[in-house]
């Protein structure tokens, strides 16, 4: 499996492309700051859920990376936003049970971010670089808000995509 550069059409049946390129809504701060509104809906309220924000520090995994499991959070969307600007990787997964031929990966750009809705099976956090910060906007409170699931079948193999210079 090679990543494909996202799209916010690709990933609409996953979650929310957060990225601002395409300019700003109006203009605040007398002039100083843009701000661009409604760029997601943080979806975290049910069963008393209530939003957090978290800094999760990632390492880089070793490539090829073997895929098989994925995780869910059924209570609450989950957002990351990168700190730094450095390309990383997003796999998802369709259907009730994830399997490698449903699994889809992605490359984000360092100044994009993503919002998994809730329910959307997705592979734990990637990275390309050696280390990468990311802000993660996620769901706090009573309920059960993780369910893992380990492939039937066969693993997907998901390899390191070429970066243009």
């Amino acid at each position: 499996m090679t990543p494909t550069p996202i799209t916010p059409a690709a990933f609409a049946p996953f979650g929310a492309l957060i990225d601002v390129g395409g300019g700003v809504d109006f203009m605040i701060n007398e002039g100083s700051a843009g701000r661009c509104d409604n760029i997601a809906e943080v979806d975290v309220s049910d069963k008393g859920g209530t939003p957090y924000v978290s800094i999760f520090r990632a390492t880089k995994r070793p490539f090829p990376i073997k895929v098989d499991m994925m995780e869910r959070h059924p209570l609450g969307s989950q957002m990351f936003l990168p700190i730094q600007d450095k390309p990383w990787l997003v796999v998802v997964a369709s259907g009730d049970e994830p399997s490698a031929d449903s699994c889809q990966a992605f490359l984000v750009s360092g100044h994009q971010a993503i919002q998994f809705h809730k329910n959307t099976w997705h592979f734990p956090l990637l990275i390309m670089a050696e280390s990468q910060d990311f802000w993660v906007i996620d769901r706090s409170g009573p309920g059960n808000n993780l369910d893992e699931y380990m492939f039937k079948g066969d693993a997907a193999i998901l390899t390191l995509p070429a970066l243009s210079a």
